[in-house]
């Protein structure tokens, strides 16, 4: 699997979708491997810009696991990255959303 991480920042630009990190070293599949183990450690920190005018902010994260490589961008349309999906087939791909907030 080629694995990507997204993020998606309604109360900062609900329109589009940034790319963190992607594409992560594909896996292949055997039987005697079932699972991912990390070989190198991210760390991801999350803040509101110092303009930002509300109390809280509500984010996503976005695992996107697909059988090929996609090719990514820093920041795409929603409407465009879903057509996209669309386009690679159900089957190609799944997502996991992490849902978060941060408070001031």
């Amino acid at each position: 699997a080629y694995l990507y991480l997204i993020g998606w920042y309604p109360n900062l630009d609900g329109d589009n979708y940034f790319r963190i990190l992607g594409s992560l070293k594909p896996l292949k599949a055997s039987e005697e491997v079932r699972y991912l183990t990390g070989t190198n450690s991210h760390e991801l920190k999350a803040a509101l810009p110092e303009d930002f005018e509300g109390d809280e902010s509500h984010e996503f994260l976005m695992v996107l696991a697909s059988k090929s490589p996609m090719a990514f961008f820093d920041s795409e349309n929603s409407t465009s990255f879903h057509q996209r999906l669309d386009d690679l087939g159900r089957g190609q791909w799944r997502m996991v959303q992490l849902a978060y907030r941060i408070v001031k």
